[in-house]
């Protein structure tokens, strides 16, 4: 990561902890700021592994005087942020691999994320939305026995699902006892439900040569169906018919439920380029949006 304020830290299988103050003038390893002429401005407090987590604390000046290889942290505002993780020796870190993340960090904000677009998408509100405004998304399953005359099985299918939302986040839909992805979860209840419509998107999908799905915010739901409780049904089925009228022909059908999308996690892409959050969203923060 050329020209990066890099603050790296480990605790050794011996328990050894570490912490130092980096920066990176190369697209290779990153070098002490001391090495380079700068000066050591990381501070360790302490630092443990436990079954689940390596928890290391140190203490930093927002702003110090090694100006040249350390970046001005705000108190307030979005700051910009990279971190990654690996294994450690007594010798020192391993390379991080794929093991990284890109997160903006507002310190005077309680949960850390903050009041702008990155924020908007770290926070949740972005997948509420998609799922909010959205008609449908792609619903896959694991396929539950040998497909066609091949003997392939215990591999993704997916489907085209529409879906109505609630208000609660957790999404409506109304599938048939035939369709295969129901069949699937009577032998492997997990699924997801991958959203990608927005109204851009549909304005736009006559005219491909302005429309790039790649480039365009997405989320990626986890979870299983559960079929909406009787004493749910008649509401339920008024907000899915809303959406969706030409269903009324055969909602009624005794071989169509209208199933409720249980939400186990949450996989957002806000868009392409750093300038957007990618990445998992606690449930518990999804759903309180």
């Amino acid at each position: 990561m050329f020209d990066s304020d890099i603050i790296s830290g480990w605790v050794s299988p011996s328990n050894i902890v570490t912490i130092n103050d980096y920066y990176s003038d190369s697209e290779s390893e990153p070098a002490l700021d001391t090495s380079l002429g700068g000066s050591s401005d990381v501070n360790l407090i302490s630092g443990y592994i436990s079954d689940t987590f390596t928890t290391l604390t140190f203490v930093r000046k927002l702003k110090t005087k090694d100006e040249k290889f350390d970046r001005e942290i705000f108190a307030t505002g979005a700051n910009d942020m990279i971190y990654a993780w690996g294994k450690s020796s007594d010798k020192g870190l391993d390379y991080h691999g794929n093991n990284h993340n890109h997160v903006h960090i507002d310190f005077s904000k309680k949960n850390g994320i903050p009041d702008t677009a990155f924020g908007y998408e770290e926070s949740g509100q972005l997948s509420r939305s998609l799922v909010n405004v959205s008609y449908y998304g792609a619903l896959s399953t694991w396929q539950s026995e040998p497909a066609g005359s091949s003997t392939v099985y215990n591999v993704p299918f997916g489907s085209v699902a529409d879906l109505a939302d609630d208000g609660s986040g957790q999404p409506l839909l109304l599938l048939s006892l035939l369709e295969r992805n129901i069949i699937n979860i009577q032998l492997y209840p997990a699924c997801s439900l991958h959203i990608f419509t927005t109204p851009e998107s549909i304005a736009q999908i006559n005219h491909p040569e302005y429309f790039d799905v790649m480039t365009k915010p997405r989320t990626t739901l986890l979870g299983h169906l559960v079929p909406v409780p009787d004493a749910e049904l008649e509401q339920a089925r008024e907000i899915y018919l809303e959406k969706h009228p030409t269903s009324k022909a055969w909602i009624g059908f005794s071989d169509f439920i209208l199933y409720r999308f249980m939400v186990d996690d949450v996989y957002v892409v806000g868009g392409f380029g750093n300038e957007h959050y990618i990445g998992w969203i606690s449930t518990e923060q999804y759903l309180s949006n």
